[in-house]
């Protein structure tokens, strides 16, 4: 558990985070009336790996600037593994309830 009190496990935490960042970024739609769902906007529809490498150094950047260097060491960005994109592709190209089933 993550927040035992709140009922978060790690991975609903994490997903959240994402979500949120992903809402940011303009690939997701985050509005009050798609909770509980996962929409990608037109934006997030045609982003490329190379847009999604730099959106995640942005995020990690800003992230970095906030805490202080004292305490934190600024990340290298890790070349992405291909099965990542490999997935990314199997999971953009299947139906939106086969995706549901899915989760």
């Amino acid at each position: 558990m993550h927040a035992p009190a709140a009922g978060w496990t790690k991975l609903s935490f994490n997903l959240g985070v994402a979500k949120i960042a992903s809402g940011k970024s303009g690939i997701l739609d985050v509005s009050p009336v798609t909770k509980g769902l996962w929409i990608a906007t037109e934006r997030g529809k045609a982003i490329t790996d190379e847009d999604v490498r730099r959106i995640v150094v942005e995020t990690r950047k800003g992230r970095t600037a906030r805490r202080s260097s004292s305490f934190v060491e600024e990340e290298a960005l890790e070349v992405e593994p291909k099965w990542k994109s490999d997935l990314l592709q199997v999971l953009t190209s299947i139906t939106p309830d086969a995706f549901e089933r899915l989760l």
